[in-house]
């Protein structure tokens, strides 16, 4: 990684990288080593302008746009193996998918390519989704194959026979819910209507051209796109979201498990505090492998904290592997996030651990904002 990244530069850019979290973007924001800058964003060839100071696009960590006044609306939202997001309106005919975009244009989609189709805005996936099967809102859930989606309707062959049922009444069909490994350091941008491609990502005069994996080259405008992370194969940088729970364990909530971790995005079109979130519960565990072998190390830098509605203190403890990295109680009355940053080598385990504080008491939730792993 580039030589800016001293023990003084890494620890300036973790201060003001994660107090991100604690305060919201009113203009456009750029999170690099040297630190965080906010304005207003333009893109030119290989770099970022922010408040009239261009900024080397391989600098770039992080990046908000301003927010837009409006964001275009679609009615499914397509989630692909890759763990791209594709929002827009899905048509199946004769086999054949196609899904049109106000911001993407039309693109056929094979469906070996997708994970799964959402005909309700904001669905998170629990990890307990089962393949080919038909999730509803009021009814039970329907192992089956997709015959055609057109109109207000999607057609189905299941056990009892074909039927048609209205879009209205259904959340979620899942075709794979197995994604498929990270392709290595890839870039990420969202686009302000949620859709999210990855790849290589460069700015251009007029925003970012995008060469997508299983889209191929796209051309974002500056006014189409919500946020972007760079990671390339020189400097690596992971989010945590894009990793696959090593472990994952819950403990009974008086009645039930706890809720699994849920991770969430920043709507775009909305002034916000983080891009990426993870909620966690009391009661649970969750752990992810750092990637590459053990002569890697990396950064882990997120901010931390209780979500807006809890009333319950948090423990929580982080490990790299059997070594504690973290623990604090986190009160109430805080008020907002925290750094939190230490080392973890490649191929070890991070671990996050939370349960209650002294007593019980609901609703409780622990924040994870933006966590990502930065190659030394």
């Amino acid at each position: 990684m580039s030589r800016l990244f001293s023990n003084a530069s890494w620890l300036a850019w973790l201060l003001l990288a994660t107090a991100a979290t604690a305060s919201s973007a009113r203009g456009g924001v750029v999170l690099t080593a040297a630190g965080r800058q906010e304005g207003t964003l333009s893109a030119t060839p290989g770099a970022l302008r922010v408040g009239g100071r261009s900024i080397a696009w391989n600098d770039v960590l992080l990046a908000v746009n301003d927010p837009q006044a409006e964001s275009p609306t679609s009615p499914e939202t397509v989630h692909l193996v890759s763990g791209e997001i594709l929002v827009g309106t899905v048509k199946l005919l004769a086999g054949r998918m196609t899904l049109s975009s106000p911001l993407l244009g039309h693109w056929p989609l094979e469906l070996s390519q997708v994970r799964a189709i959402d005909f309700t805005p904001e669905l998170p996936f629990t990890g307990r989704e089962r393949d080919a099967t038909l999730y509803r809102r009021r009814a039970g859930d329907v192992p089956c194959r997709l015959i055609w989606i057109r109109g207000e309707r999607v057609a189905i062959q299941s056990a009892v026979g074909a039927s048609a049922l209205e879009k209205k009444d259904l959340r979620r069909y899942v075709v794979q819910a197995a994604l498929e490994a990270p392709a290595g350091a890839e870039s990420e941008i969202t686009l302000a209507d949620g859709s999210l491609l990855r790849g290589g990502i460069q700015p251009v005069e007029s925003g970012f051209l995008v060469k997508s994996r299983l889209l191929g080259e796209q051309m974002v405008r500056h006014a189409s796109w919500h946020s972007v992370r760079r990671s390339s194969a020189a400097s690596p940088c992971f989010s945590l979201d894009q990793l696959q729970p090593a472990q994952l364990r819950t403990f009974p909530l008086i009645r039930r498990p706890a809720d699994p971790p849920r991770s969430v995005r920043a709507q775009p079109g909305l002034a916000g505090s983080f891009m990426q979130r993870i909620y966690v519960w009391p009661r649970s565990m969750v752990a992810y492998r750092v990637p590459g072998g053990e002569e890697q190390k990396y950064l882990f830098a997120a901010g931390l904290g209780l979500a807006d509605h809890s009333r319950g203190a948090a423990r929580v403890r982080i490990l790299v592997d059997d070594r504690v990295a973290f623990e604090r109680l986190l009160d109430p009355g805080l008020g907002k996030s925290i750094p939190v940053s230490f080392e973890a080598g490649g191929g070890s385990m991070l671990k996050f651990e939370v349960d209650f504080g002294e007593s019980v008491r609901f609703p409780c939730s622990v924040t994870v904002d933006d966590a990502l792993l930065v190659r030394k």
